[in-house]
């Protein structure tokens, strides 16, 4: 990994919100898988509290949240969808 994508990484949040539904988990599997196979060492940070899942106005879960904007809710993205997700959030460095 290039030192510019490293303090790219490094300045990303990411966010999964959810209650532990097949769809969540499936989300989570997913997003796993693509942060690997794009060798990005970046930090899910789960939110599964429903009091902490209701502070955030969405529409709907499993939602995931990179740098506080919601890039899908109520929707299971392919892994394809999420890594084209990731490309584009990072440029060309990937």
């Amino acid at each position: 990994m290039t030192n510019r994508l490293q303090a790219k990484t490094q300045m990303i949040k990411l966010e999964l919100l959810g209650i532990g539904s097949k769809r969540y988990l499936a989300l989570f599997n997913s997003l796993q898988k693509v942060l690997k196979r794009l060798d990005l060492d970046i930090p899910i940070n789960e939110i599964r509290e429903i009091d902490q899942i209701l502070a955030y106005d969405i529409i709907g879960i499993p939602a995931l949240c990179v740098n506080g904007e919601f890039l899908y809710q109520s929707d299971v993205p392919t892994e394809e969808e999420l890594e084209a997700a990731f490309r584009k959030l990072l440029g060309k460095d990937i």
